[in-house]
């Protein structure tokens, strides 16, 4: 995975559908878990900016990256409902983001392997070090 932000993201929308989805969906990860409704605390930091709040699946998931937490759609959906009755977690699959390993991308999506290690040092470099979006 080269640097530029375009192709970051691009990665990351590969990688949360062909990674993180399916191994949801084949049963590998995604603990159940009660996922708090309301945005957290990192909501506006960098590390949002970078991977976004949200990613498209939908059932109710979530992916934590780093203590970011990034809901499915079927997760705000679903919250959407519930609000009004005052529930405020959700009991859904929560992904760690820390605990995907290169082994894992490699049984899930093959092509995605070379560029793991840089997207993850990235995803940590902004988290860590609240360094700018805006380069690569």
């Amino acid at each position: 995975m080269a640097g530029s932000m375009d192709e970051f993201r691009i990665y990351l929308s590969k990688f949360e559908a062909r990674v993180i989805v399916a191994g949801i969906d084949g049963g590998r990860w995604g603990t159940p878990t009660n996922v708090t409704i309301r945005p957290g605390k990192l909501a506006q930091s960098p590390i949002a900016t970078l991977v976004g709040t949200r990613f498209f699946y939908p059932r109710p998931a979530a992916i934590e990256y780093y203590g970011l937490v990034k809901k499915s759609l079927g997760f705000m959906e679903l919250a959407a409902k519930v609000h009004e009755f005052g529930i405020g977690t959700i009991r859904a699959p929560l992904v760690n983001f820390s605990s995907v390993k290169i082994e894992d991308v490699a049984a899930l999506a093959p092509d995605l392997v070379d560029g793991f290690v840089p997207f993850k040092k990235r995803i940590k470099e902004i988290r860590w070090n609240d360094v700018s979006t805006s380069s690569p």
